[in-house]
């Protein structure tokens, strides 16, 4: 069975637009979890998608889950997948000045999306690309980075960890890619942090 939280754990649900919602786990079983029905939301297609998430042990935890209508307040979401951990702390993450560009395929096409570098660590970069770009919003699409510092520029492959639409006032999609490991020219990427 896969990991899921334990009952009573209070977790945030992640729809497919981005938003977040409080519940809480009452019950797992099997490859089924119930949850609280979120007061902030009335209703939910059938077999709508969602991400369970969760801290535990200095990371936050991700789940997918395929949710039915709500009973008596209460959801049934069957897990669509496995667990992983979406952020690591170890590593120093820093703003930084970088032009960014990320390539990817999407609909059997090779797009590429312009980008504002948010923040940088070693293993991973947060960007900021138009809305228009759906395809980063899947997780684990594999992406290649294109960052340049004034005279320096580094390729590096990865996947997408999240990409979800977020506070910001120009509506862009925030992007965070997690860089292939072993990352290449770690060293000297250390430089730009």
């Amino acid at each position: 069975m896969p990991i899921v939280p334990d009952p009573d754990t209070i977790v945030v649900l992640r729809d497919q637009t981005g938003a977040e919602y409080r519940s809480q786990i009452i019950e797992t079983a099997g490859d089924s979890v119930l949850l609280r029905q979120p007061e902030d939301v009335a209703t939910l297609e059938a077999g709508a998608r969602l991400l369970i998430t969760w801290p535990e042990k200095s990371a936050l935890w991700v789940l997918p889950v395929l949710v039915a209508p709500a009973q008596d307040g209460v959801w049934r979401a069957v897990v669509a997948g496995g667990p992983w951990r979406e952020e690591r702390r170890q590593f120093l993450r820093t703003t930084v000045q970088a032009k960014i560009t990320i390539n990817y395929l999407y609909e059997e096409r090779e797009i590429t999306a312009d980008g504002l570098a948010i923040d940088l660590s070693e293993a991973a970069v947060r960007c900021a690309v138009s809305p228009e770009h759906v395809g980063l919003r899947a997780s684990r699409t594999p992406v290649t980075v294109r960052l340049s510092f004034d005279a320096e520029e580094f390729v590096l492959p990865g996947t997408v960890l999240t990409g979800r639409p977020a506070g910001r006032s120009d509506l862009r999609l925030e992007v965070v890619v997690l860089f292939a490991r072993p990352v290449e020219r770690v060293e000297d990427l250390r430089h730009h942090l």
